[in-house]
């Protein structure tokens, strides 16, 4: 199934709308969770707050992040340890989880 752009950037600017504002990203090493609602895999590497309006809006089908996404070392993390997969939630709701982020 294909998608005209107009369809891909209501979709893209629809993943900011859905999580809200500032959300934190958390990222991990190990194997990622089998999916959204699963628990929490590997170990924490990082963390941090997002900007309020962390995405840019959507153009050409193509949504790219907005301000200074700065992450927090975590201790135990060790050194150039690479993450493999992040989560992006809003307070205690989980919105989201990619395998192969290279953290």
């Amino acid at each position: 199934m294909q998608y005209s752009t107009d369809i891909r950037d209501a979709q893209n600017d629809q993943i900011e709308s859905s999580v809200g504002v500032s959300p934190t990203l958390t990222v991990f090493d190990g194997a990622a969770p089998a999916n959204c609602a699963a628990a929490d895999t590997g170990t924490v590497l990082a963390i941090g707050t997002l900007p309020a309006d962390w995405m840019a809006a959507s153009a050409a089908g193509v949504k790219g992040k907005s301000g200074a996404w700065t992450l927090t070392g975590q201790a135990g993390a060790g050194a150039g340890t690479a993450g493999t997969h992040f989560r992006i939630h809003s307070g205690s709701r989980w919105r989201g989880v990619h395998a192969g982020c290279d953290g």
